[in-house]
């Protein structure tokens, strides 16, 4: 176990920064930094989950929750616009779900809950966007 104490060491230095740097934020700037994280987190899931040429095309533009819990992807393809709705595992964590749909002016379509852990991920986001064609 003693090999592992300089990494035990070094977490411990992160965790407490970090700490420290949470307890100094003011509300606005803690919201912020929520919202980074979100996004941070669906940007890490979705390149994960697609091809990168796949990636490339849908151009997607995320949107954090200031809560930092949850968020949207857009992305638009073939004339129409799409969203994700994200729901991590916990704060900071990677995106577990989405509803996928498609914006029909100004009403909101889900189309299909998909999991982002799931090996079909990538697919079943293509069959939903070819059945909202």
């Amino acid at each position: 176990m003693r090999e592992l104490d300089s990494f035990i060491a070094a977490s411990d230095i992160r965790i407490r920064k970090r700490s420290d740097l949470e307890n100094a934020q003011t509300p606005v700037e803690r919201e912020e930094s929520n919202r980074q994280r979100a996004v941070a987190s669906m940007a890490r899931s979705l390149a994960a989950a697609l091809e990168p040429g796949l990636l490339a095309l849908l151009s997607p533009r995320f949107e954090g929750a200031n809560t930092g819990v949850r968020g949207r992807i857009y992305f638009s393809i073939e004339s129409k616009n799409f969203y994700l709705i994200c729901d991590p595992f916990l704060k900071d964590g990677d995106v577990q779900a989405g509803w996928f749909g498609v914006i029909l002016g100004d009403v909101n379509q889900q189309l299909a809950l998909l999991q982002f852990k799931s090996e079909s991920f990538q697919d079943d986001l293509l069959q939903a966007i070819r059945h909202a064609r």
